[in-house]
């Protein structure tokens, strides 16, 4: 083993650099007030690269973590992951920051819902709530049947 420096990753973010992730649940290193912690993290969420987030998630052979090293190229990601799991800048205005299928998704969705019923102009309304399913997609079933068929007639 050597003790030359590793070479920096081209596509690793710098100090003083925004990211957000894409994804909730996965989990990282940091360092809050001068602790070394695990941080789960949450669709939307953005944090600013900081000198100790990198020395936090580079291992004892000076390897940075592989999400961090790859936040500059999402194929690699995908790759790596199997999907995106963060992004440069700030989480994108356009995406929600929930996923289909979790509780807060559909608790989102609801509220929007709700907030653009009591619009009272009928066509701003039919058009809220177009926007609404644009970007959430339809609403969930709100029941199934359980019953069970012998497939004889």
């Amino acid at each position: 083993m050597t003790d030359a420096p590793i070479a920096p990753i081209a596509s690793a973010p710098k100090v003083g650099e925004t990211i957000h992730f894409l994804v909730s649940g996965w989990t990282f290193h940091n360092v809050v007030k001068h602790q070394f912690t695990g941080v789960v993290s949450r669709r939307g969420d953005e944090l600013v690269v900081s000198k100790s987030l990198i020395e936090a998630n580079t291992d004892r052979f000076g390897q940075l973590a592989a999400w961090l090293a790859l936040v500059h190229d999402p194929e690699a990601q995908i790759r790596r992951f199997g999907m995106q799991v963060v992004g440069v800048g700030g989480f994108p205005r356009h995406f929600v920051s929930t996923t289909p299928g979790e509780l807060e998704h559909d608790e989102e969705r609801r509220a929007r819902v709700s907030a653009a019923n009591q619009i009272t102009d009928p066509k701003e309304r039919k058009a809220a709530l177009a926007e609404i399913e644009s970007v959430y997609g339809p609403a969930a079933p709100t029941s199934r049947s359980l019953g069970t068929y012998s497939g004889k007639h």
